[in-house]
């Protein structure tokens, strides 16, 4: 789901960068990873926030120059009021 904050952006590093101190000063200041298909990991809490149990929205995207594949950033929040932001080389709709 894209939601308000989408901003599709072309330089990694900077537009990316940027994208993620707007969205830190929103309140989305965890970092969660993945941790297989149907899991993600928050930074912070080193929580596992399994399938259902998070809102997850695409934000932006940027091309990773070294790899050529885009990066997509994402909003996630928990079921349990965590909010945080994910980097990923999938779009994701839902954990």
């Amino acid at each position: 789901m894209i939601n308000k904050f989408f901003k599709p952006t072309s330089k990694f590093n900077g537009s990316i960068a940027n994208r993620v101190m707007e969205l830190h000063s929103k309140g989305y200041d965890a970092d969660f990873f993945e941790r297989g298909d149907h899991e993600l990991i928050s930074g912070q809490s080193n929580l596992p926030v399994v399938h259902g149990e998070a809102e997850v929205k695409l934000v932006d995207q940027c091309l990773h120059h070294p790899s050529k594949a885009y990066m997509y950033l994402h909003t996630v929040e928990t079921s349990t009021g965590e909010r945080g932001l994910l980097l990923s080389s999938k779009i994701h709709t839902a954990f």
